[in-house]
């Protein structure tokens, strides 16, 4: 079997134990590690996750979703907008009268106004649930428009490094942030792919970000258990009592080798978090990069 035929069975149970019936009508292409998906869906958010199934495959250099969205010949563009317009307003994350959309020819075309490029996702994500829509437009959607406050870049980008920051989910000590024109670019490094989702969601939520250009690389990929490792370690040394306050101690599983890293207020509590990390069963050995802050 060759590495494209591995990819290609790793694929189609991927999609299969994500997507269960939905996936049946998808084919998937494998070349030199690149996927091609073809054949039909239902509902244009059927598309969407599929290409993030894929993505999420360890392995993969880039995917073609060159997946079509069955069209029902009995749904008029105008039932459309008004299925699209009545999930907007079951939404209470969205102000659905802020927001409007027309159709033609199964293209849902956003209007009007929201405050972050999160809820701007949100409508697009609701509109690709209604049958029959085959697109969904957003450049005529104003994001952050008219709010209060500055919202120069210089302020997006500290906003956007508090947010990352601040968040449990995502180890953000080697991802660099800037901003131009509104635009958010994310480099550097974490350690899963879904903190790489994790944050490209978080710096959408704030104030001013009209786009998110999400480079950053993960350092595995996306390997299951090392995930379940991680997520553990990093929850046994919060717990810690010697894991002090206003300290913060970075940790990642890779291949099964844990990686500390961060700051501690002394010699024992680096001692103790690398004892912590090598009494979980699955961790095989410990790089302790902790520093010890000066007194």
């Amino acid at each position: 079997m060759t590495q494209d035929d591995m990819i290609k069975l790793k694929v189609e149970e991927a999609l299969s134990e994500n997507m269960h019936n939905s996936s049946l009508g998808v084919n998937v292409q494998v070349e030199k590690g690149y996927v091609t998906l073809t054949g039909i869906v239902d509902v244009l958010s059927e598309k969407d996750y599929a290409e993030r199934v894929v993505n999420s495959i360890s392995g993969i250099k880039g995917v073609n979703n060159a997946l079509t969205v069955g069209m029902d010949g009995e749904i008029t563009d105008e039932q459309i907008t008004q299925q699209v317009i009545g999930k907007f307003f079951s939404e209470p994350q969205l102000e659905a009268q802020e927001v409007g959309a027309t159709t033609k020819r199964g293209a849902v075309y956003l209007q009007g106004r929201v405050k972050t490029l999160a809820e701007a996702n949100i409508a697009r994500e609701l509109a690709s649930t209604v049958m029959g829509v085959k697109d969904v437009v957003m450049n005529q959607l104003k994001i952050g428009d008219n709010l209060e406050g500055p919202h120069d870049d210089a302020t997006i980008t500290n906003a956007v490094e508090v947010a990352l920051s601040a968040s449990e989910e995502v180890s953000a000590r080697d991802v660099r942030t800037s901003c131009r024109n509104g635009v958010i670019y994310l480099d550097g490094t974490v350690n899963t792919l879904k903190e790489k989702e994790t944050a490209g969601r978080l710096a959408s939520t704030v104030p001013g970000v009209r786009r998110v250009v999400n480079n950053l690389s993960t350092r595995h990929g996306g390997n299951d258990r090392d995930s379940e490792l991680t997520n553990l370690l990093r929850e046994r040394l919060r717990k810690n009592e010697w894991a002090t306050p206003g300290f913060q101690i970075e940790a990642y599983v890779i291949d099964g080798t844990a990686y500390l890293g961060g700051e501690v207020y002394s010699v024992e509590a680096k001692s103790q978090a690398e004892l912590v990390a090598g009494g979980i069963p699955g961790i095989k050995q410990v790089h302790n990069d902790i520093e010890v802050a000066r007194h």
